[in-house]
C-alpha cells in the first residue's frame, strides 16, 4: 500500500515538474518574441 502511494506520489512529483519546465519555456520564447518586435518597432521608428 505505501509503495503505491509512494509512486503516485513520484509521478505527480514528474508531471508537476515537467509541466514546470513547459511553462518556463513558453515564458522564455514570449520574453524573445517580445523582444524581437520591440527591435523591430524601432529600427521602424528610428
Amino acid at each position: 500500500m505505501i509503495g503505491i502511494l509512494l509512486a503516485l506520489q513520484v509521478n505527480n512529483w514528474t508531471e508537476n515538474r515537467v509541466s514546470q519546465q513547459c511553462i518556463e519555456t513558453r515564458l522564455l520564447n514570449l520574453v524573445k518574441e517580445l523582444q524581437a518586435d520591440i527591435t523591430e518597432m524601432d529600427k521602424n521608428n528610428g
